[in-house]
Protein backbone atom coordinates (compact mmCIF):
# COMPACT_ATOMS: atom_id res chain seq x y z
CA UNK A 1 0.00 0.00 0.00
CA UNK A 2 1.04 3.39 -0.93
CA UNK A 3 1.55 5.83 2.01
CA UNK A 4 3.44 8.54 0.30
CA UNK A 5 3.99 10.14 -3.10
CA UNK A 6 7.62 12.04 -3.44
CA UNK A 7 7.99 14.22 -6.63
CA UNK A 8 11.18 15.94 -8.45
CA UNK A 9 10.51 19.97 -8.70
CA UNK A 10 11.74 21.01 -12.14
CA UNK A 11 9.31 20.18 -15.28
CA UNK A 12 7.51 17.82 -12.98
CA UNK A 13 5.01 20.09 -10.61
CA UNK A 14 6.74 23.78 -11.89
CA UNK A 15 7.82 24.86 -15.15
CA UNK A 16 8.92 27.82 -16.58
CA UNK A 17 10.68 30.30 -19.54
CA UNK A 18 14.31 28.89 -20.33
CA UNK A 19 17.36 29.20 -18.70
CA UNK A 20 19.11 31.06 -21.61
CA UNK A 21 15.74 32.90 -22.32
CA UNK A 22 15.71 34.15 -18.92
CA UNK A 23 19.61 35.05 -18.81
CA UNK A 24 19.09 37.18 -22.50
CA UNK A 25 16.10 39.03 -20.77
CA UNK A 26 18.22 40.52 -17.62
CA UNK A 27 21.43 41.24 -19.64
CA UNK A 28 19.24 43.22 -21.82
CA UNK A 29 18.13 45.23 -18.70
CA UNK A 30 21.98 46.05 -18.61
CA UNK A 31 22.19 47.02 -22.48
CA UNK A 32 23.98 43.65 -23.12
CA UNK A 33 22.34 41.70 -25.89
CA UNK A 34 23.51 38.35 -26.60
CA UNK A 35 21.58 36.08 -28.71
CA UNK A 36 20.20 32.79 -27.20
CA UNK A 37 22.49 30.32 -28.73
CA UNK A 38 25.59 31.83 -27.31
CA UNK A 39 23.89 31.91 -23.97
CA UNK A 40 22.98 28.39 -24.09
CA UNK A 41 26.54 27.46 -25.29
CA UNK A 42 27.82 29.48 -22.17
CA UNK A 43 25.64 27.68 -20.05
CA UNK A 44 26.46 24.11 -21.24
CA UNK A 45 29.88 25.13 -20.72
CA UNK A 46 29.84 26.52 -17.00
CA UNK A 47 27.66 23.29 -15.84
CA UNK A 48 25.77 23.82 -13.07
CA UNK A 49 23.84 20.73 -12.53
CA UNK A 50 25.93 17.97 -10.25
CA UNK A 51 27.39 15.00 -11.50
CA UNK A 52 25.86 11.54 -11.03
CA UNK A 53 26.85 10.11 -7.69
CA UNK A 54 28.83 12.29 -6.25
CA UNK A 55 29.69 14.36 -3.68
CA UNK A 56 28.28 18.23 -4.49
CA UNK A 57 30.67 19.76 -1.58
CA UNK A 58 30.66 23.04 -3.18
CA UNK A 59 26.85 23.00 -2.44
CA UNK A 60 26.87 22.03 1.57
CA UNK A 61 26.78 24.70 4.10
CA UNK A 62 26.37 27.59 1.76
CA UNK A 63 23.53 29.26 0.59
CA UNK A 64 21.81 29.08 -3.30
CA UNK A 65 22.56 33.03 -3.45
CA UNK A 66 26.19 32.56 -3.18
CA UNK A 67 26.09 29.72 -5.05
CA UNK A 68 24.21 31.07 -8.15
CA UNK A 69 26.41 34.57 -8.06
CA UNK A 70 29.67 32.76 -8.55
CA UNK A 71 27.64 30.80 -11.53
CA UNK A 72 26.11 33.98 -13.16
CA UNK A 73 30.09 35.17 -13.00
CA UNK A 74 31.26 32.44 -14.71
CA UNK A 75 28.38 32.39 -17.29
CA UNK A 76 29.50 36.35 -17.84
CA UNK A 77 33.00 35.63 -17.79
CA UNK A 78 32.58 32.96 -20.34
CA UNK A 79 30.24 35.02 -22.57
CA UNK A 80 33.10 38.00 -22.80
CA UNK A 81 30.90 40.59 -22.28
CA UNK A 82 32.14 44.42 -23.07
CA UNK A 83 32.52 46.59 -19.85
CA UNK A 84 30.18 44.38 -17.57
CA UNK A 85 28.80 45.79 -14.63
CA UNK A 86 30.90 44.41 -11.06
CA UNK A 87 27.69 43.49 -9.45
CA UNK A 88 25.64 41.69 -13.00
CA UNK A 89 26.12 38.37 -11.15
CA UNK A 90 24.20 39.76 -7.94
CA UNK A 91 21.98 41.67 -10.62
CA UNK A 92 21.09 38.82 -12.26
CA UNK A 93 20.91 36.45 -9.18
CA UNK A 94 18.47 39.51 -7.78
CA UNK A 95 16.37 39.37 -11.02
CA UNK A 96 15.68 35.75 -11.88
CA UNK A 97 12.37 34.69 -10.56
CA UNK A 98 11.09 37.76 -11.31
CA UNK A 99 11.92 37.27 -15.06
CA UNK A 100 11.82 33.55 -14.79
CA UNK A 101 8.26 32.86 -14.61
CA UNK A 102 7.34 29.30 -12.65
CA UNK A 103 4.11 28.20 -12.88
CA UNK A 104 2.33 25.00 -11.77
CA UNK A 105 1.88 22.54 -14.21
CA UNK A 106 -1.45 20.85 -15.32
CA UNK A 107 -3.18 19.63 -11.77
CA UNK A 108 -0.61 19.89 -9.68
CA UNK A 109 -2.52 21.56 -7.06
CA UNK A 110 -5.49 18.97 -7.32
CA UNK A 111 -3.23 16.15 -7.40
CA UNK A 112 -1.20 17.11 -4.27
CA UNK A 113 -4.74 18.60 -2.57
CA UNK A 114 -6.39 15.06 -3.23
CA UNK A 115 -3.03 13.22 -2.04
CA UNK A 116 -3.03 14.90 1.45
CA UNK A 117 -6.81 14.16 1.99
CA UNK A 118 -6.56 11.03 1.88
CA UNK A 119 -4.15 10.85 4.58
CA UNK A 120 -1.05 10.16 2.03
CA UNK A 121 2.13 11.89 2.76
CA UNK A 122 3.70 14.16 0.17
CA UNK A 123 7.28 15.55 -0.39
CA UNK A 124 9.95 17.06 -2.71
CA UNK A 125 13.46 15.86 -3.35
CA UNK A 126 15.36 17.79 -5.64
CA UNK A 127 18.53 18.41 -7.10
CA UNK A 128 18.56 22.82 -6.17
CA UNK A 129 19.12 24.03 -3.10
CA UNK A 130 16.66 23.21 -0.23
CA UNK A 131 16.25 27.38 0.28
CA UNK A 132 16.22 28.12 -3.74
CA UNK A 133 12.46 25.96 -3.43
CA UNK A 134 11.10 28.92 -1.41
CA UNK A 135 11.75 30.83 -3.93
CA UNK A 136 10.77 29.02 -6.95
CA UNK A 137 7.17 28.14 -4.96
CA UNK A 138 6.66 32.40 -4.10
CA UNK A 139 2.88 32.97 -5.14
CA UNK A 140 2.33 29.83 -6.36
CA UNK A 141 -1.18 28.23 -5.09
CA UNK A 142 1.01 26.00 -2.93
CA UNK A 143 3.64 25.94 -1.07
CA UNK A 144 6.86 23.95 0.18
CA UNK A 145 5.22 23.64 3.26
CA UNK A 146 2.07 22.08 2.38
CA UNK A 147 4.53 19.35 1.97
CA UNK A 148 5.49 16.58 4.26
CA UNK A 149 9.52 16.82 3.72
CA UNK A 150 11.22 18.59 1.26
CA UNK A 151 14.98 17.52 0.64
CA UNK A 152 17.90 19.85 -1.88
CA UNK A 153 21.16 18.41 -3.11
CA UNK A 154 22.37 20.42 0.16
CA UNK A 155 20.71 18.54 2.65
CA UNK A 156 22.90 15.15 2.34
CA UNK A 157 25.50 16.48 0.22
CA UNK A 158 24.60 14.72 -2.56
CA UNK A 159 21.78 14.94 -5.21
CA UNK A 160 20.09 12.19 -7.22
CA UNK A 161 20.13 9.82 -8.63
CA UNK A 162 22.35 9.10 -5.43
CA UNK A 163 20.33 6.90 -2.71
CA UNK A 164 21.44 9.15 -0.27
CA UNK A 165 18.74 11.66 -0.69
CA UNK A 166 15.82 9.03 -1.05
CA UNK A 167 17.19 6.92 1.95
CA UNK A 168 16.82 10.46 4.03
CA UNK A 169 13.18 10.78 3.01
CA UNK A 170 12.04 7.42 4.46
CA UNK A 171 13.90 8.00 7.46
CA UNK A 172 12.07 11.15 7.63
CA UNK A 173 8.52 9.41 7.06
CA UNK A 174 9.19 6.05 8.66
CA UNK A 175 7.96 4.10 5.93
CA UNK A 176 9.22 1.24 3.83
CA UNK A 177 10.84 1.77 0.66
CA UNK A 178 7.51 -0.03 -0.97
CA UNK A 179 5.38 1.85 0.67
CA UNK A 180 6.56 4.91 -1.37
CA UNK A 181 5.87 6.47 -5.11
CA UNK A 182 8.60 8.46 -6.00
CA UNK A 183 7.36 11.05 -9.43
CA UNK A 184 9.67 12.70 -11.40
CA UNK A 185 10.68 13.34 -15.25
CA UNK A 186 14.31 12.21 -14.97
CA UNK A 187 14.79 8.82 -16.04
CA UNK A 188 18.36 8.60 -14.25
CA UNK A 189 17.80 11.05 -11.61
CA UNK A 190 13.89 10.21 -10.87
CA UNK A 191 12.98 6.81 -12.02
CA UNK A 192 16.36 4.85 -11.80
CA UNK A 193 17.38 7.31 -8.72
CA UNK A 194 13.91 6.13 -6.52
CA UNK A 195 13.88 2.11 -7.89
CA UNK A 196 17.22 1.00 -6.92
CA UNK A 197 16.27 2.49 -3.56
CA UNK A 198 12.92 -0.27 -3.69
CA UNK A 199 10.39 2.95 -4.14
CA UNK A 200 8.16 2.42 -6.59
CA UNK A 201 9.09 4.56 -9.64
CA UNK A 202 7.12 6.48 -12.26
CA UNK A 203 8.05 8.64 -14.76
CA UNK A 204 6.37 12.02 -15.30
CA UNK A 205 6.23 12.04 -19.27
CA UNK A 206 3.58 14.71 -21.04
CA UNK A 207 4.79 14.04 -24.58
CA UNK A 208 6.39 11.70 -26.62
CA UNK A 209 7.42 7.86 -25.80
CA UNK A 210 9.58 6.55 -22.70
CA UNK A 211 13.35 5.67 -24.66
CA UNK A 212 13.21 2.39 -22.07
CA UNK A 213 11.09 -0.29 -22.29
CA UNK A 214 8.70 -1.27 -19.34
CA UNK A 215 9.02 2.09 -17.79
CA UNK A 216 5.56 3.22 -16.03
CA UNK A 217 4.81 6.92 -16.49
CA UNK A 218 1.93 8.84 -16.51
CA UNK A 219 0.80 11.54 -19.06
CA UNK A 220 -0.55 13.97 -15.98
CA UNK A 221 -0.09 13.62 -12.25
CA UNK A 222 -3.59 13.58 -11.76
CA UNK A 223 -3.63 9.96 -13.08
CA UNK A 224 -1.34 9.00 -9.96
CA UNK A 225 -4.48 8.94 -8.26
CA UNK A 226 -5.79 6.00 -10.31
CA UNK A 227 -2.57 4.17 -9.15
CA UNK A 228 -2.88 4.21 -5.34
Amino acid sequence: MIKAVLFDMGNTLVDSRTTEGTFSRILREKGHDVPHDIIKNALDNVQNEPAPDVEVGDRVGISSEDFYIQYNNDVIEYLDLKNPEPDLGKFIYDRWFEVLHIYLLPNVERTVNELKARGIKTGIITNGFRDEVNRVFTGLPIQPDDFDLVIGCNTTGFAKPNPRPFKLALEMLGLQPEEVMFVGDSYRNDYQGSGKVGMRPILYLPKGKPSEKDVVFVRDLKDLLDML
